[in-house]
Parts: structure tokens; C-alpha cells; sequence
């Protein structure tokens, strides 16, 4: 009963932080784009594409997780989010941080359907009741995450801070 618990805790933080990682990006635009000396229409076009990597990372995870398991896929997961987070960091250019971008919603979408697909197998026989236990960590992460980016900005802090934060929980679950 406890390793049951284990998983669905593991599984609401995770959606929590991944979640987040997806949400912060809304405060974040106007500065990112003033940083990189392009458009909001042109920043715009990267939300964009990271919808289509998270298309791609629910489209292909499920055949990933038949061929390689649950670990090594949130492996791959935390990897591309770990590149993402860090080419956003250091990108310079526009080009730099659409790639890190990309990585990083692959990354998130990658996890977050590895999640919702263990929570979903493990407790096959109460799965509804389990992944809405889910989706509260991932509306937590709706509200949380835009109103922590306008909090870090307003105590003057870089943009490319918030995402670093997202390093930690990401490091901890990769080993």
C-alpha cells in the first residue's frame, strides 16, 4: 500500500513540475522577446511549435514505453527538459532558444504522458478517480506557475532564473 502511494505522490509532483514548466512561459513573453530583439508575433511562433513537440511526444510515448519501459522513457523526458531548460538559459539568439524551447515541451510532453500512462496502468481498476488526483497537480501548476514568474520579475530577478529553479526537482528525479 505504501509503494501505491509512492507512485501517485511521485506522479502529482511530477505533473505539478512539469506542468509548470509549461505555464511559465506567459509572463515570460514580452521579456523574452524585448531580450532577444524579436516580435511578440515571432516569439509567439515558438508557443507554437512547442505545441507541436508536445504533439509529437504524445503521438510517439506510448511506443516508446512498450519498447523501452517507464524509467527509461522519463529518462529521455528529463534529459530533453534538462537541455531545454539549459539552452534556454544560455540562448543568445532566436534560433537558440526556439531548439531549447522545443526540447523542452518534447521533454515535458515525453513525462507527462509517461505519467498520466503509469498512473493509468498501475491503478487500472480506480483509473478516473487517480488521474483527476492528476490533473489537480497539473491545474495547481495553471494557477502557481504564472503568478511565481510574476513574482520573480517583479523582485527584479533574470527571466532565465525561473526555468534554472526547474533544474533541481528534475535533477533529483533523475537520479
Amino acid at each position: 500500500a505504501n509503494y501505491n502511494k509512492n507512485i501517485l505522490v511521485f506522479s502529482f509532483f511530477w505533473v505539478l513540475i512539469i506542468g509548470s514548466a509549461s505555464y511559465l512561459i506567459g509572463p515570460l513573453i514580452p521579456i523574452i522577446s524585448k531580450e532577444l530583439n524579436v516580435g511578440l508575433d515571432i516569439i509567439g511562433i515558438a508557443v507554437s511549435i512547442s505545441v507541436v513537440s508536445k504533439f509529437i511526444a504524445t503521438m510517439t510515448t506510448g511506443n516508446l514505453i512498450e519498447i523501452f519501459g517507464y524509467k527509461k522513457v522519463y529518462f529521455i523526458g528529463i534529459v530533453f527538459s534538462i537541455f531545454g531548460i539549459a539552452g534556454m538559459y544560455f540562448a543568445s539568439t532566436y534560433t537558440i532558444f526556439l531548439l531549447a524551447f522545443f526540447a523542452l515541451a518534447l521533454g515535458i510532453g515525453v513525462a507527462h504522458v509517461a505519467t498520466l500512462s503509469l498512473v493509468g496502468n498501475y491503478y487500472f481498476k480506480d483509473k478516473t478517480n487517480y488521474l483527476i488526483k492528476l490533473a489537480l497537480g497539473n491545474g495547481i501548476a495553471v494557477i502557481v506557475a504564472p503568478l511565481l514568474a510574476s513574482l520573480i520579475l517583479f523582485i527584479d530577478f533574470d527571466w532565465k532564473y525561473i526555468y534554472i529553479f526547474l533544474l533541481i526537482p528534475q535533477f533529483v528525479i533523475f537520479i
